[in-house]
Order: structure tokens, then C-alpha cells, then sequence
């Protein structure tokens, strides 16, 4: 379960908003500053992160992630989940 704390639109180019989760069954947990994306129909999120250089090139690099692709899959799954609940009954309140 992942409860949404907070939920900032932001609506600058792909990036939708930002928000701020707590995973109960983890502590209560608090990840803070997630992105929320959306382009051309599909939506994603990715985790708090920090630009670097590599090669020249400026890269974002996440503070956390998960060893496996598809762990991230369905945490992202739960979140949008948790999101698209969260906005419905909140979206009066969105700023």
C-alpha cells in the first residue's frame, strides 16, 4: 500500500507534477520529491535524483532504485494507482 501525502502540479513540458509518498508497511516510509510524467499517453515516475556529467553530457542519476527492472514496474504500478485514486477525490484541491 502507498499512501500520497502531497501532490504538486508542476506542468512543465512532460513532467505533470510532483509528490511526496509514505509506504506503511515499510516503516512509514517517506520518499519525498517524486516526478509524475506523462507523454503521449503513457505515464510514469521516477525517484528523486541529482545531475552529474558523464562523458560530457549532463545525466540524472536516481538516489534510489531497485536492482530489478520489474520491481520498479510494479512500484511504479501502485503509485500511479495510489496517484490516479488520490487525484479523484482530491482534484478540487490540486494546485
Amino acid at each position: 500500500m502507498v499512501e500520497i501525502l502531497k501532490y504538486n502540479l508542476v506542468n512543465k513540458g512532460t513532467l505533470v507534477g510532483k509528490l511526496n509518498i509514505k509506504l506503511p508497511k515499510w516503516g512509514n516510509c517517506i520518499i519525498k520529491e517524486i516526478c509524475y510524467f506523462e507523454k503521449e499517453g503513457k505515464k510514469w515516475i521516477s525517484f528523486p535524483n541529482f545531475q552529474c556529467e558523464v562523458n560530457g553530457e549532463k545525466k540524472y542519476m536516481p538516489y534510489i532504485s531497485f536492482e530489478k527492472s520489474e520491481t520498479m514496474k510494479s512500484f511504479q504500478d501502485v503509485v500511479l494507482k495510489a496517484l490516479a485514486e488520490y487525484l479523484e477525490k482530491n482534484n478540487d484541491q490540486i494546485l
